[in-house]
């Protein structure tokens, strides 16, 4: 028995060793929709018997989407079978497999069926998830493989291709060592073509082609004592011209290929290559152009469906991109027009320069610079105003500079120029252009004064010329001029940024200044929301920047949405140039600052010294401590205040003798403004100064309650309470005494009846108000002895706060204190009713109930 398993085991061991195995490799790719598909293979056809590989864990549509070389191993010379599935059976959208012998596309193609994106005609299965199988599978291609006994080479190549030479190659599957290689021209019948037998080259080297031309070859395994392999080929390739070779890519970016769309490519107006499209996926797909010398290349674009998904791309001999068709989305162009010819010029002899600059730009000049391409020392240069024709323009032959300077420009001026490279014996290039740029501003000097800024002759968003920003925050946000505007139609202006807090300066152009000479600085100023303040400061100095800056002129939180106008005055210590810088550092978030109508003007040196300074502090609901620099010998002063916005001449003047002055009767949380002007005597007063704007504090939150509206009998009283202050004042109607308590009873108010009571308190040290009201109603209620049909019964009384009600008849029950607070109430649905009034204080209370027949109230007291 032992000897006979022995011998089964050496008979099946023999069996199996005859049994080679070659390991395969699936790759799935292109089409759309990837996520639809999953394969598997099979020994059985249409998905049957045993599952060889399989794509996720192996279960029925995990796992779906494109494969790149999964690798499994078959036994050579069987059957099996590849099995393709789509989860919508609506085909397999142009995505098509290969199974070849080697990963990345190499060895030998053993099933693709026939290249054709797998598709069984049918569309049973209507919804999106894996189902059926035999609904959903597109094909099922049966294949097997042995190998040769000397194996085919395969993914033929040529490389390193020039005029008269290339490098071809390709891949051995075997164990070849030599092979035979034939190649000629494009067509040739083998036998007839130039033979290499026997080369170890892999790739071997081939020299003596022809510029531009098209060729092909074969190769051949040589396996010694195993024979030679079959012939493969043809494998097409060109020669490069005597430039080298162009490269044309087409690309998808939906990647389901160009939808009828195609390219035809023009060499010197002639056809090269016609019909060239992306058949499908996202490419690229590549062609080769060959170019000579001065070649030009031309291609025409004819549009197919989508054509907005289609680019090419185009490479110059030196692997260089030189254009680009269709790129973000844009439907691609020509490049050049064959029938002149006109387009891309392989290897000029004088190449064109490129990169056309201008640098240096002033008022009045500008340095004109470009990129050589080649060897060029020389160029030629037209320019004039914008829209100049060439041969009209101002012409410099032959210079060396690059960048040509140039002067003698006008200020704010569009102007062109072209240029053209001299590469002597080689001939010229042609003109590259025109280049445009636009000359700066001449930024004025002001001398002369007053001078005014309304920035009217710009057109928005441009500052007028010789103003300068700085963003010194490095936000997006800075001054512009915009169209709301205190004299239209521009004004300058800044927004929100609602991150960041601001961080801008606007300096005006150079003023010339006089030291000992007094100015006075006026503008106009507003916010969009009255809920967004902005903080605007002005300073001047001796520099147009920000370190420049260095003496204060106006510093204030703006929540005016009217414009309005500020004043400040200031002496130069010395003549000289000065600048005048606006900055806005509002808090982030906020909404936009205007400034408009910016003017400076000289005023009269005057004995009486203007104040300077303006503050207020202390600020109350109702008041604030104003306060000042006195910068002559003064003691008394003139101020006007008013709303926020008021004009100069229509507020609330005051005469003060000592500073700082108490401005008191304000209401609160209300924007105001003031003016100061020294008064030293005689008639003698300065100028006014200001406006300075400050907001008083909003009212403390103070909680007057009277309780809720209640219901008493004509015989009862109630007394209404308000919180005690001996800083306020109360004023009760339609009767009460001036004091926090208040009583009231029928014969007060003079009757049965509804009063709305209301208190009105006034805080004196602040002058905020407060108010609250109820309704107080007196009716005729009947006694539970005068009316004993209704039934009402209280106990126990008194009670420490459990009681029980009875009554006969259904109602309300409503239960106040003596302040006739209600503190229950609820609907009588029994005849027995129990009340909880535990939790209130320890005291009188009415109970009232309330039926169709009248109202009976009862006295209760809790212990």
């Amino acid at each position: 028995m032992k000897k006979f398993t022995l011998l089964m085991s050496f008979i099946l061991l023999l069996s199996w060793q005859g049994m080679t195995q070659t390991t395969l490799y699936l790759t799935t790719s292109g089409g759309s929709f990837p996520t639809e598909k999953w394969v598997n293979i099979t020994d059985g056809p249409n998905g049957t018997g045993t599952v060889l590989w399989a794509q996720g864990d192996g279960n029925y549509g995990n796992g779906q989407g494109l494969v790149t070389d999964a690798a499994f191993t078959i036994v050579d010379g069987t059957t099996y079978y590849i099995n393709c599935y789509d989860r919508y059976d609506d085909s397999w959208d142009g995505t098509t497999y290969q199974i070849r012998t080697a990963a990345a596309g190499g060895g030998i193609l053993v099933a693709n069926n026939g290249g054709v994106s797998p598709d069984d005609g049918n569309d049973d299965d209507a919804s999106s998830s894996w189902e059926v199988m035999d609904d959903e599978r597109e094909s099922s291609e049966a294949f097997s493989y042995m190998p040769a006994a000397c194996m085919q080479p395969s993914n033929l190549s040529a490389t390193l291709v020039t005029s008269n030479s290339a490098s071809l190659g390709w891949i051995e599957n075997g164990t070849a060592t030599t092979w035979n290689v034939e190649w000629g021209t494009s067509g040739f019948t083998q036998g007839t073509g130039t033979m290499v037998t026997g080369t170890s080259n892999n790739p071997e080297p081939i020299t003596g082609l022809s510029p531009s031309t098209a060729y092909e070859f074969y190769v051949q395994a040589d396996c010694g004592g195993s024979g030679t392999s079959s012939w493969v080929g043809p494998f097409a390739f060109t020669s490069a011209g005597t430039c080298g070779l162009f490269t044309v890519d087409l690309e998808d970016s939906y990647g389901d290929g160009w939808n009828g769309g195609y390219i035809d490519i023009y060499i010197n107006g002639v056809l090269y290559a016609g019909n060239i499209t992306l058949a499908g996926g996202y490419g690229p797909e590549t062609v080769q152009v060959p170019v000579n010398n001065d070649d030009i290349v031309s291609i025409d674009y004819t549009a197919g469906s989508f054509s907005y998904e289609n680019e090419y791309r185009v490479y110059n001999q030196s692997a260089v991109l030189v254009a680009t068709e269709g790129a973000s989305g844009n439907t691609p162009n020509d490049i050049g027009d064959y029938t002149i010819p006109t387009g891309l010029t392989a290897c000029p002899s004088c190449p064109d320069p490129s990169l056309l600059t201008a640098t240096a730009v002033t008022a009045t000049s500008a340095s004109l610079g470009w990129f050589e391409n080649g060897s060029a020392t020389s160029w030629n240069v037209e320019w004039g105003t914008s829209g100049f024709t060439q041969g009209t323009g101002n012409m410099v032959s032959g210079t060396t500079n690059n960048p040509e300077p140039f002067t003698g420009l006008s200020p704010s001026t569009a102007y062109e120029f072209y240029v053209q490279a001299d590469c002597g014996g080689s001939g010229t290039s042609a003109w590259v252009g025109p280049f445009a740029f636009t000359t700066l501003c001449s930024a004025p000097v002001i001398s002369s004064f007053p001078w005014t800024e309304n920035f009217d002759g710009v057109t928005t968003p441009a500052m007028p010329c010789g103003w300068i920003v700085d963003n010194v925050n490095a936000d997006t946000y800075t001054w512009i001029t915009g169209t709301t505007a205190s004299s239209a139609p521009n004004s300058m202006q800044v927004r929100w940024n609602s991150s960041e807090a601001a961080n801008d300066w606007s300096f005006t152009p150079e003023l010339v200044l006089v030291g000992g000479q007094t100015y006075q600085l006026s503008f106009n100023f507003a916010v969009a929301g009255t809920t967004f303040p902005e903080k605007l400061k002005v300073m001047y100095g001796s520099a147009q920047n920000v370190a420049g800056m260095t003496d204060l002129l106006f510093d204030s939180t703006l929540t005016n949405t009217v414009f309005d106008t500020a004043y400040a005055t200031f002496t130069p210590a010395t003549s000289g140039s000065y600048f005048i810088g606006f900055h806005n550092y509002s808090d982030a978030n906020m909404f936009r600052v205007y400034v408009d109508d910016v003017t400076v003007e000289e005023v009269m040196l005057d004995t009486c010294s203007m104040p300077s300074n303006l503050s207020a502090s202390n600020i109350t609901p109702s008041s604030a401590l104003l306060d000042w620099t006195e910068n002559g010998n003064a003691t008394e002063w003139d101020i006007e205040w008013g709303l926020q916005g008021f004009t100069l001449g229509t507020g609330t003047p005051e005469h003060v003798i000592a500073k700082p002055y108490l401005l008191d009767g304000l209401s609160p949380a209300t924007a105001y403004e003031y003016y100061v002007r020294a008064d030293c005597g005689s008639g003698d007063t300065s100028l006014w100064v200001g406006p300075f704007m400050f907001v008083t504090d909003p009212c403390p939150f103070v909680i007057i309650d009277l309780g809720n509206d209640t219901t008493l009998c004509s015989d009862q009283s109630i007394t209404l309470n308000a919180p005690f202050n001996p800083n306020w004042g109360y004023n009760w109607s339609p009767v009460g005494v001036g004091g926090p308590s208040n009583v009231l009873d029928t014969t007060v108010l003079g009757g049965n009846g509804t009063y709305n009571v209301m208190l009105n308190v006034i805080d004196f040290t602040n002058g905020c108000m407060y108010f609250d009201a109820i309704n107080v109603t007196f009716s005729i209620c009947t006694s539970i002895k005068e009316n004993p049909s209704i039934g009402f019964a209280v106990y126990p009384n008194p009670t420490n706060g459990m009681l029980t009600i009875r009554a006969n008849e259904k109602g309300t029950i409503e239960i106040t204190n003596l302040q006739g607070k209600v503190v229950y109430k609820n609907s009588l649905n029994s005849s027995s009713q129990v009340i909880n009034l535990s939790e209130n204080a320890k005291g009188v209370y009415f109970v009232s109930i309330t039926t169709a027949k009248g109202v009976e109230v009862q006295k209760i007291v809790i212990q």
